[in-house]
This record gives C-alpha cells, structure tokens and sequence, in this order.
C-alpha cells in the first residue's frame, strides 16, 4: 500500500510534469485504469442509461491522488493487476471520555478510513484480501458512498458495513452507540461531524465499525482505541498497520 503525499501545487495528471518512478506510475495507472473500467465503464447503461457523454474521466481519478493523505492499494496476481483501491485519511472530530468525570470531554480526532474508490478483476476472488488490509489500519472506522448496484451493496454488507443517514433520528442514535461500543466506551463521535467530514455526495453512507473484540488495540500513544488522536497528534503519519 502506497502513500501518497500532498502535491496541492501539481496540475494536471500523473504524466504531466509529475515526478515519480517508472514503476510507480505503471501501478497508479494500473489502478485508476481498473477502477475507471469496473466502477464507470462497465456500468454505463445500469447507472447512466448508455449515455457515455455522463461517464467521469479518468482525469477525474487521477485527480484524487494529489489530494493530501491519500494511499493506494494495488493488488498483483501472477503479474497483473487484479485489485486496486483509492483510500483517504479522513479526521473527525470526535471526543474521549475522562473517566475522572465520567464524561466525553477531550477533544480530539478519530482517523478514518475514506474509500473513493474500490475495484477488482471479476473473477479474481481479490475483494476480501483487499478488504482484510484495508480493515487492519489504525483507524476507528472505515466508510464510502457506494453505488447501488446488488452485487456492490452486498459485499459492503457482507464486509459488516451499515448504511448510516444523518437525516434519520435512529440512525444517528445508532451509529453514536456502535461507535462507542466500538470503543470499549472511550471515544464518542457524532453521525454528523462524520458526514460533515467526507466528501459529500449524493449516494448512501456505508460504515465499518470495529468489532468490540478488535477495537481495544495498542494504538498510537500507548492504551487508546484505535485510530484516535488527540489535537497534537493531527498531523502524524496517514495510516498504521494494525492487528
């Protein structure tokens, strides 16, 4: 998995003045070719009624590499690329708990992890070992916006996410209760600060908690949960294999 730092000042795409290895370059393209391909291409006449001309470019992807804490997954099977993934650190404001008082009161970040985008090879059986990684950073919780295709809905399901609406009083009652619990009881955060967080969009709101029996893990500054940082830790290093 490739990290790619904050290039704000690059413009254009990843062959337009961009200095990167041969090798690099070939993966990055890999993925933005295979994730173009599956996602949009593949799609077009389920989801924009054969109308080529509302396709997103590839451009499009591309761009989002040069956004800051961003990381590649890129998957090899037998010499081809047969996976890849767009992910982004996301921080939420979010709150631990000080026991002294019994209430959630210091401020601080919980680290997700944004899929942009998610492809793999049909056929290729690659989607659980891309999930598997993606679910042992050090985060408090995964998320996208997924299409609403059956067979997509159905993976992000059968992975353990939860479609979350912020527009609904139960889901945000739920999600604040999972996500504690997810926790063992030390960081609260709120459906809305999360959605307030990543990219709007207009598709639904997928989640991946921790399960209760992984959540307590050694973390960044000794016993926390996962993928919480306080105010000074905001800055540090995009993600941590964990587990």
């Amino acid at each position: 998995m490739d990290t790619i730092e904050e290039l704000q000042v690059h413009k254009g795409g990843l062959g337009n003045g961009c200095l990167i290895s041969e090798q690099r370059l070939r993966y990055y393209r890999e993925v933005i070719d295979l994730c173009h391909r599956r996602i949009f291409e593949d799609n077009l006449d389920t989801l924009w009624e054969g109308d080529r001309g509302k396709l997103p470019a590839k451009d499009a992807l591309e761009a989002k590499l040069f956004h800051g804490n961003t990381s590649v997954v890129h998957v090899i099977k037998e010499g081809e690329c047969v996976g890849g993934a767009i992910l982004k650190r996301i921080l939420v404001k979010a709150f631990s708990r000080d026991d002294s008082l019994d209430v959630y009161e210091n401020p601080g970040f919980a680290a997700v992890a944004y899929i942009e985008d998610f492809a793999t090879v049909a056929g290729s059986h690659t989607g659980g070992d891309m999930w598997r990684a993606i679910c042992r950073l050090n985060v408090a919780c995964v998320a996208c916006h997924s299409v609403l295709l059956p067979d997509t809905v159905d993976f992000w399901r059968s992975r353990g996410m939860v479609r979350y609406d912020s527009s609904k009083d139960e889901n945000c009652k739920s999600f604040e209760k999972d996500f504690t619990l997810s926790t063992f009881g030390k960081v609260h955060c709120l459906l809305p600060d999360l959605e307030q967080a990543l990219p709007a969009s207009n598709l639904p709101l997928y989640v991946w908690l921790r399960p209760i029996s992984r959540s307590f893990e050694p973390a960044l500054d000794g016993e926390t949960a996962a993928g919480w940082l306080t105010a000074a830790q905001k800055d540090q290093a995009d993600f941590v294999i964990v587990g």
